[in-house]
């Protein structure tokens, strides 16, 4: 199970703020790696990026409350 939901604001260690957009599931795999990810948003920006679940949930994100 995901550590993040859709739409949770979440909070870089470096500061910057984010949207949950899409979950790992295993319909969505990374091309690179065959990884599921997740997809997320910049609060003050459209940029998404997309990572790895184990990167996303190894502590370098903290939900935001």
């Amino acid at each position: 199970m995901p550590s993040f939901n859709k739409e949770d604001k979440i909070r870089h260690t470096k500061g910057s703020e984010y949207i949950v957009k899409a979950v790992p599931n295993e319909d969505h795999r990374l091309e690179s790696s065959n990884e599921p990810f997740y997809a997320y948003k910049e609060v003050d920006s459209e940029k998404v990026w997309y990572r790895a679940a184990k990167e996303m949930e190894d502590g370098r994100f903290t939900l935001v409350s």
